[in-house]
């Protein structure tokens, strides 16, 4: 990996979590979890996006369980649904400023309608990587 992306990666994971140890395998799971397809590179953020999606909806289900245990079980599917959603993510990844460490195709790049969807797929990549 090229030594300035690996300074602003590692830049980017401490404003994240100061605390969390930083080695050359999680910079290069970071820096493919914020590589879009768009990119055409092979090591890109879809295996993470999938490992991210399990991770969130497991992390939901636990946080549903333990803290509205009262629920039906439709009313849990909903709120899980709401807590992992696109709009959700998107968001998070707006907060964390999670563009300006993406790596997009030229394609994705022009794409103004689809951003929000890109933030939350690589939030959730992230949160795989992670």
């Amino acid at each position: 990996m090229d030594p300035s992306r690996a300074a602003e990666l590692t830049d980017f994971i401490q404003q994240l979590d100061a605390e969390i140890p930083i080695n050359a395998e999680l910079l290069a799971l970071v820096d493919q979890a914020l590589t879009h397809v768009s990119s055409g590179r092979a090591r890109n953020l879809e295996r993470l996006e999938f490992l991210g999606d399990a991770v969130l909806r497991l992390a939901a289900t636990e946080f549903i369980d333990r803290h509205h245990a009262d629920l039906a079980v439709g009313a849990c599917s909903n709120l899980r649904a709401q807590l992992v959603s696109d709009r959700w993510l998107a968001e998070l990844g707006e907060q964390i400023e999670i563009e300006a460490c993406l790596i997009l195709g030229s394609k994705a790049q022009g794409d103004a309608a689809a951003q929000a969807t890109i933030r939350a797929d690589a939030t959730e990549a992230l949160i795989g990587a992670l």
